[in-house]
């Protein structure tokens, strides 16, 4: 049949594929030959690659720190190696570059060498936003390009087959090392049992011995290490890794020259067959089968069958090929539809912006056409996020660091939405940035789970701090261990019976250790078979009960060591005083060996005690009679009652006190006595309770006479038992305290007749003062009318004098009467806030202005930290300028010459804005501070003299601060200096 016009046939086809199919084959003999022994040597050493001329050759010094192998360490010859050294070494031949090295203990000194100069780069850390050092782009520093990118994965033992991922170790034990990626990512993960530890050898070791039941670390060098130790089938890797971390070289941000010539050598060296031997080397991963030649060629060869295939077939394939792209073009669109993160797509070029639908209503727009700019985006971020964001696009554009950032976009309707924003910009064979594509999740609701999840820490802390202050107020020490006899917490007497420092009793201790300690500070007095009883007692099995272990301290005390086993397998361990016991025992034994040493005599002496036992008898009378006597002429009411609290004697005030004869008491309940029966009975189960105490504390009930008449009384009882210490009865003692009641309720009633007239007191100050200032600002008039000799001068000079001080005491007395009116007004609850919205700077700034001319006249500067930044504060104006001036003032007053006075403002974590009035002056001990805020009083005595004063300035400036809804701290120390600190809420933080 003959084919269609316009295609070839069958048979002219087939020639064509079978040439392309011989030269692929060629292509890929060649590329899979083996190239001589000379090349491959030369690409194994790095720095027998071209060098650049001798003119470029500049020497950078490295800073390296001494561990962890295998990317960091130390040979025997006291040289750096590893594979991070390797592959510096490796790009510094390619950028034509000598190294040299400076050795440290940690990254943190590596940075700190590297800012300060003293070495121009860190060969590999973490390129993540919170490394070990400072985040990425601040303090001036800057990354390479990624020389290494791996998987950050969980490892538990070969046998733990119930672990799949993070999720199965809720209250288990995870492995952290310090440093690491994996530290940061966990280490305040509540549900997990953290520990960390500071090389990952003895973190793996731990692992192995079961000590912990997972570990995360870096993937490859896990790999390493498990191959170096002998570990390998102990240990795996288990579910998706964790996150992918890139290391890169850290530079400082303004040698863009170095960072130019070793970002082209980055991309000139990794992934040669030099990197991944090196890799190999480190690592124990062979090299991959694609080298680059065979790669070359392999591409060469599908470059040319593309060619031949194009130049074939392109009128068909231009068709098939503007199909498929209109098909792309319907995936895309249904992708962009269908995704739940926005899209957008930026133009560089033309400044064009792209925003999905989905982008459109994560932020609340959807449905409306935004103006396609940048412009659009930067008017919705949120102003707080606003310097980050530009920061974070500025590095991505200019250094190729990754663009991933969380920020809040504010939504039409004004409430803010959290986003993860991600993007991946393209760039022209200038290295300019051409397009950028990026993507935005709403991530709103785990920022309110991690802010949920911060205040229940938060809360746990509290919880803790206050069962640490709980536990160190009891007399006993106490310590909790964990089910592997792992110290958790313990109490200030725990430490100071043993001896032991926080840092030796600090939780993770194991029992075993503490009791070493013991041994060797000869702290516990043992020896022999004891010895080793007290070293290995803590490692027995915990599910066996354990009864009270004894030992001795050095200093000669006792303690009993009582050990009690919780559900979850903890052990509370309760160490009590017992030295008096023990002496009270001791003495106890010598009067028992004394006994058996007279029981001889005692039998000899028998006869004659029978004899004496007659004499016994009467004396056993005489005091019978005598408790009779005391039982019936006691002022207070005495009763004595059988084991079911039946009355069976009573004295006489007994009788005179309830109204009753003795024959109507007697045998009776003492129910009789009460005026309910409900108090009788709580009575008698606590009586009850409390039967085996020697005595019985005081308490209080109404009685209620024969005639019906109730009257309180205070009961101080006492069970009454035989010689095998059974209850026989009670014998108690009430006492009418009508009297005393009615003696308390009158002080109540003086009390709160006091408060009154304290009341009554702060309006008539508050009416005195303004009926004193109407007559005193006639006299400030005047005075300052003939002070300024308006009508003409004044014939005398003394006259000018004497006008000068009417004026100035005019003032002053003003300021007085002032300040009680203000003391009055707050005190009756009528002071009034004429809110509005302030600007802070300004204010600060008059206030400062109205200190000056004293500041100055008393040698003192004046700071102002209060910068236009700050947002509007809403208050009230003119008493926001008298609590800064009343603080200012007092700075002033009590800051010696030379002496220096800053007002600062910020606003703090929790959105609240905190002025601060900080000076350098004498400063106030604790009791002066108490003083100083008691209306009328002043804090050091012989200062407060030092600028007049009622005393009232703080009293007045802690009135108006609490009017506001805010609260005043000071924090003053003596001879330093005072730093005030008022504090507004949040809600009156307008913007």
């Amino acid at each position: 049949m003959k084919p269609p016009a316009g295609r070839p046939s069958a048979g002219r086809r087939r020639v064509p594929v079978v040439l392309l199919a011989l030269y692929l084959l060629a292509v890929a003999l060649g590329a899979g030959l083996p190239r001589p022994a000379q090349a491959q040597d030369r690409e194994t050493t790095p720095r027998e690659t071209t060098p650049a001329a001798a003119s470029e050759i500049r020497t950078v010094v490295a800073a390296v720190p001494r561990s962890p192998l295998p990317r960091y360490g130390i040979d025997g010859r006291g040289r750096p190696r590893g594979f991070a050294i390797d592959v510096l070494e490796g790009i510094t031949a390619k950028a034509g570059l000598a190294v040299t090295y400076l050795l440290t203990d940690n990254l943190a000194d590596a940075a700190t060498a590297l800012k300060n100069g003293e070495a121009d780069l860190i060969p590999s850390i973490p390129m993540e936003p919170k490394g070990p050092l400072e985040p990425k782009g601040k303090a001036g520093f800057a990354f390479s390009a990624p020389v290494e990118t791996f998987a950050l994965s969980l490892f538990v033992r070969d046998d733990a087959f119930d672990i799949k991922g993070i999720g199965d170790l809720t209250g288990r034990k995870l492995a952290l090392v310090d440093s690491t990626p994996g530290y940061r990512l966990y280490k305040d993960r509540q549900d997990l049992n953290v520990k960390v530890f500071r090389d990952v050898q003895t973190a793996l070791l731990e692992l192995t011995t079961g000590y912990v039941d997972a570990l995360v670390y870096p993937q490859p060098e896990m790999q390493g290490l498990l191959r170096e130790t002998g570990n390998r089938g102990r240990v795996k890797a288990v579910g998706r890794p964790l996150v992918k971390i890139q290391h890169a070289m850290r530079l400082r941000m303004e040698d863009g020259q170095l960072i130019t010539r070793l970002n082209r050598a980055v991309g000139q060296f990794v992934g040669t067959p030099a990197y991944q031997r090196i890799h190999a080397k480190w690592y124990g991963e062979p090299p991959p089968y694609w080298t680059a030649a065979r790669a070359a060629g392999a591409v060469g060869g599908l470059l040319g069958l593309v060619i031949i295939v194009l130049v074939v077939w392109r009128y068909r394939t231009a068709a098939e090929l503007n199909r498929e792209l209109k098909a792309n073009k319907d995936r895309f669109a249904r992708a962009v539809t269908s995704t739940n993160d926005g899209i957008w797509e930026w133009n560089i070029l033309t400044h064009h912006v792209y925003f999905s639908p989905r982008w459109k209503q994560i932020v609340g727009r959807e449905g409306e056409e935004l103006d396609p700019t940048l412009k659009t985006f930067e008017a919705m971020l949120h102003p707080d996020d606003a310097d980050r964001h530009s920061e974070a696009l500025r590095a991505h554009l200019e250094n190729k660091a990754p663009y991933n950032i969380e920020i809040r976009l504010r939504k039409k309707d004004g409430e803010d939405v959290w986003v993860r924003a991600r993007g991946q910009a393209s760039w022209n064979t200038s290295g300019d940035p051409i397009y950028m594509t990026g993507s935005i999740t709403n991530v709103t609701d785990r920022k309110k789970a991690e802010n949920s999840l911060r205040e229940n820490i938060r809360l746990a802390r509290a919880f803790e701090s206050r069962l640490q202050d709980a536990i160190d107020n009891v007399t006993d020490g106490i310590a909790l261990f964990s089910s592997e006899n792992h110290l958790i917490l313990c109490n200030r007497n725990f430490r100071d019976f043993y001896g032991y420092s926080e840092e030796e009793a600090a939780p993770g201790t194991h029992c075993h250790d503490l009791s070493r300690l013991d041994m060797e500070r000869q702290s516990v007095i043992v020896s022999g078979e004891f010895k080793e009883e007290y070293i290995h007692r803590r490692d027995s099995d915990t599910t066996k009960s354990r009864s009270p272990f004894i030992v001795q301290l050095k200093d000669g005390r006792w303690l009993e060591i009582r050990d009690y086993k919780s559900r979850d397998g903890s052990v509370i361990s309760i160490h009590t005083d017992i030295t008096e016991r023990r002496r009270a025992e001791e003495a106890l034994r010598e009067s028992n060996e004394d006994l058996e040493r007279r029981v001889e005599e005692r039998t000899a002496e028998l006869t004659r005690e029978i004899a004496e036992r007659g004499k016994a008898e009467k004396e056993l009378d005489r005091q019978r009679i005598l408790f009779e006597n005391v039982f019936r002429d006691s002022p207070d009411a005495m009763v004595l009652a059988d084991a079911d609290r039946n009355i069976t004697m009573c004295n006489p005030a007994m009788t005179e006190l309830f109204g009753y004869r003795p024959e109507d008491l007697l045998g009776k309940m003492m129910a009789v006595l009460y005026e309910n029966q409900e108090e009788f009975e709580h009575q008698g189960r606590e009586r009850n309770a409390m039967s085996a105490e020697a005595k019985l504390k005081p308490y209080v009930v109404n009685y209620a006479r024969k005639n019906g008449e109730i009257f309180p009384g205070e009961t101080v009882g006492a069970p009454i038992h035989d010689e095998a210490g059974n209850v026989l009865g009670f014998i108690g003692i009430i006492r009418d305290i009508s009297e005393r009641e009615q003696a308390r309720r009158e002080l109540i009633n003086a009390k709160q007749e006091a408060e009154a007239a304290n009341r009554v007191k702060s309006e008539f100050l508050a009416n005195m003062s303004h009926e004193l200032r109407t007559p005193l600002n006639a006299i400030i008039g005047f005075s300052d009318t003939m002070r300024e000799q308006v009508f003409g001068p004044l014939s005398n000079k003394k006259y000018e004098d004497y006008v000068h001080n009417i004026y100035e005491s005019g003032e002053h007395l003003m300021d007085l009467i002032n300040d009680v009116l203000d003391v009055s007004v707050i005190e009756t609850a009528e002071l009034k806030l004429d809110e509005e919205d302030v600007d802070l700077g300004r204010l600060s700034e008059a206030s400062l202005q109205l200190v000056r001319l004293r500041a100055e006249k008393n040698g003192v500067r004046l700071v102002n930290k209060v910068g236009d930044w700050l947002p509007r504060l809403k208050c009230d104006a003119r008493r926001l300028k008298q609590i800064l001036l009343n603080l200012l003032d007092n700075a002033i007053k009590f800051t010696p010459e030379n002496g220096e006075v800053t007002l600062d403002a910020e606003i703090r974590a929790d959105g609240t804005l905190a002025f601060t009035v900080s000076d350098t002056g004498v400063g106030m001990t604790p009791q002066e501070m108490e003083e100083a805020m008691v209306p009328f009083g002043h804090g050091d005595p012989t200062l407060s003299r030092k600028g007049e004063g009622p005393g009232l300035g703080l009293t007045v400036t802690t009135g108006l601060v609490e009017a506001h809804g805010a609260t005043l701290e000071i924090d003053s120390v003596s001879g330093q200096g005072t730093t005030v600190t008022v504090r507004f809420p949040a809600n009156r933080v307008t913007g």
